[in-house]
């Protein structure tokens, strides 16, 4: 059964993982410990992958936010934010 909350991946680390640990807490499965993103928005053509870690959605929405659609477009072609940011 999928269980969660929507979050903003632009905060801050540490409040993400703020607002991952009562989702677990609350899940209906007992002793959750795994989370996994299963939708988003605001990533453009950009699309992340249900495994990607915290990090890795964080710094890519906060390049989004930055630079707009233009990065995410950027990104959906390039493999890391460093490519992406030469081109």
């Amino acid at each position: 059964m999928l269980h969660g909350v929507w979050i903003d991946a632009t905060e801050d680390l540490d409040d993400i993982q703020d607002q991952i640990n009562p989702m677990l807490e609350a899940s209906p499965e007992e002793d959750s410990e795994e989370w996994a993103i299963h939708d988003y928005e605001g990533y453009g053509a950009y699309r992340l992958s249900e495994y990607d870690g915290i990090e890795g959605a964080h710094e890519v929405a906060c390049f989004i936010e930055e630079h707009g659609d233009i990065a995410a477009e950027l990104l959906s072609h390039f493999s890391t934010i460093d490519e992406a940011h030469k081109a």
